[in-house]
């Protein structure tokens, strides 16, 4: 079984004496945006382990937030080894836009928000029996909600993907939801020079459609899985950490093996 984990990443925030409004969880859909005029750089890995491959994913996020809510977002990966998992984004470029349309506070830092996006991808490479299907740009589109406090957090939410059809062949449209629920003792609350620390427990699923080749519609290929698991997210002065894993705790494959696990890890750097 083998492990690679990159931990120097780096997210670099301009314009910003403070904190983003909240460094959310590894593998879930979250609600934070930078702030109005704010660019941040996000440099992070993701190792995916099926049942006989181990392909990592390093990826850079380039965002500007054009308003305190609406923020552009572009993505590109670099992928090592290979893996057979259909998921597009990890391995794919991105161009995407993000609207928090909605936050109502409820008490001493405490809020409610939502969000919305959407945008395009793109296939870096493609693995499995994905080599076989033409290339083709994906529209994606989703949104997600969640409540924020001091001590708590919570984000649900979801997104889908939809590939076109290109010389008779299509890659599988892709359902993504997630659920994540953080949480922050009091004791783990502390002001510098001392650490800032909170866990999550996140929950991804994954459903594709049909994989299309030649015309012709292939069976067994409308996979699910749910992989869950722990991230914890340290915090000191304008560095933050970030490191988690997910098991498949549900699979159900057909022409690929299928993830057994995800290992993701990111470091962050506010200036």
């Amino acid at each position: 079984m083998k492990i690679i984990v990159i931990f120097l990443l780096m997210i670099t925030a301009l314009a910003s004496e403070s904190f983003a409004s909240g460094h959310g969880p590894l593998f879930a859909l979250s609600t934070p945006t930078n702030a109005s005029g704010q660019w941040s750089i996000d440099f992070a890995t993701l190792t995916i382990h099926d049942q006989e491959n181990t392909g990592e994913v390093f990826r850079t996020v380039l965002s500007y937030g054009i308003t305190q809510s609406f923020m552009l977002s572009v993505s590109a990966p670099f992928l090592a080894g290979q893996t057979e998992s259909l998921t597009p984004a990890l391995g794919s470029y991105e161009a995407m836009a993000t609207w928090k349309f909605q936050r109502k506070d409820r008490g001493v830092g405490s809020r409610y928000e939502s969000m919305v996006f959407g945008g395009v991808n793109y296939a870096a490479d493609q693995f499995g029996v994905l080599k076989l299907v033409e290339k083709t740009p994906g529209i994606q589109f989703g949104g997600c909600t969640g409540w924020l406090s001091r001590k708590h957090y919570f984000w649900m939410g979801a997104s889908y993907t939809i590939f076109p059809e290109k010389g008779g062949d299509k890659r599988p449209d892709l359902l993504f939801y997630s659920i994540a629920w953080g949480f922050r003792p009091d004791s783990w609350r502390k002001e510098y020079p001392g650490w800032d620390w909170r866990m999550f427990i996140e929950a991804t699923g994954e459903k594709f459609g049909d994989l299309r080749i030649n015309n012709l519609t292939l069976t067994d290929t409308d996979e699910h899985q749910l992989l869950v698991g722990p991230a914890i997210l340290g915090q000191f002065k304008r560095i933050a950490v970030e490191a988690g894993i997910q098991a498949a705790v549900y699979r159900n494959t057909g022409l690929s093996t299928g993830e057994r696990f995800r290992f993701g890890v990111t470091g962050v750097y506010y200036f």
